[in-house]
């Protein structure tokens, strides 16, 4: 049977999509590893703009870092689970009024593909019809809102339903402080020039800015929630050996070192079979056991398999005219082995 597929945009709803009366959620949430990819495109892609990489668009001096928000995503998951793609009316919260894109995959069959990267991608694309400096229009309001300045803050939403014969999945962002307003422009023109504007510059994306006062928030609201996904694994988008390290884990875990020598010591064994019932280390060779001993060649398991050389270069294409496109990077091993003394 032929697969008929449609992918809508929350600005042309009249165009492609009914509201949803009932649906069967057959998935639905955010990821941590989901929560970093997030992050990335939209930092990646707001670096390009400000650093006037971005060609017929001005490069950008008060372009903010954007962060994950707990709130926001409970938001966006809240009315994602409401299998309707139509923007929420109730989109003001004690600290802002929040900023909203939406977009939807659906198919008379069961959908394997489509991931926020690609919709997050398609929102950019809207660049193309975007003249800096015009009025709104809703058919650039999501890129206009991804490079807005002043947001520094998103948080998502996801939900794979399927509603009568069509199979749906549906991506909520919102955004704080909002954009779009009306009578402004999404950012300042000029060369990245964080300080002029009170802030000091990004450690991670070129040309960023890096709110003061700003936080890092991947606690809290999490569907699927697993212990091995530490805070701290997101902190650094090259994906360090150290990166994949969780408190939750104790050295012990990887390293032998800890495993004093009385760990070996049996009862149904006399101390005399060992020579010494102190285990002079001369017994072991070493009362340290060697890094090379217990090293394993092998390292740490990369936790991310999608984590692999070029991963989400294709959400920059065609948008850096030439220049080098920047890399989300790879998982690696950092072990080392020695040499025995």
């Amino acid at each position: 049977m032929q697969q008929n597929r449609f992918i809508c945009f929350s600005a042309f709803l009249a165009l492609c999509f009914t509201t949803v009366l009932s649906c069967q959620v057959i998935q639905s949430g955010i990821t941590p590893q989901e929560k970093a990819t997030i992050l990335e495109a939209h930092n990646r892609l707001r670096s390009a703009v400000a650093m006037g990489l971005q060609p017929g668009q001005p490069g950008a001096q008060n372009m903010k870092e954007i962060v994950w928000d707990d709130e926001l995503a409970a938001r966006a998951q809240n009315w994602a689970n409401q299998c309707t793609f139509k923007h929420d009316p109730q989109r003001t919260i004690n600290r802002f009024t929040m900023g909203q894109n939406m977009a939807i995959i659906w198919s008379t069959a069961p959908i394997s593909d489509g991931d926020f990267t690609s919709r997050i991608t398609n929102w950019f694309k809207e660049v193309n019809q975007y003249a800096f400096g015009s009025a709104w229009s809703p058919k650039t309001g999501h890129y206009s809102q991804l490079v807005w300045a002043d947001t520094n803050m998103v948080g998502c939403g996801f939900t794979y339903y399927k509603s009568g014969a069509k199979y749906n999945k549906l991506f909520v962002c919102n955004y704080g402080p909002g954009g779009n307003v009306v009578g402004s422009m999404p950012y300042s023109v000029g060369n990245p020039d964080c300080n002029v504007h009170g802030m000091g510059s990004s450690g991670r994306y070129p040309g960023l800015c890096a709110s003061r006062g700003g936080f890092q928030n991947f606690g809290g609201y999490n569907s699927y929630p697993s212990s091995t996904f530490a805070p701290s694994t997101f902190v650094s988008t090259t994906f360090a050996p150290s990166t994949f390290r969780s408190s939750s884990f104790a050295p012990s875990t990887f390293r032998s070192t800890t495993f004093a020598p009385s760990t070996f010591r049996s009862s149904s064994f006399a101390p005399s079979t060992f020579r010494s019932t102190t285990f002079a280390p001369s017994t072991f060779r070493s009362s340290t056991f060697p890094p090379r001993t217990y090293y394993s060649k092998a390292g740490f398991s990369t936790p991310f398999p999608s984590a692999s050389p070029g991963y989400g270069d294709y959400s920059f294409k065609n948008y850096f005219n030439g220049a080098p496109k920047p890399s989300f990077g790879s998982a690696w091993n950092a072990l080392q082995f020695y040499k025995k003394k």
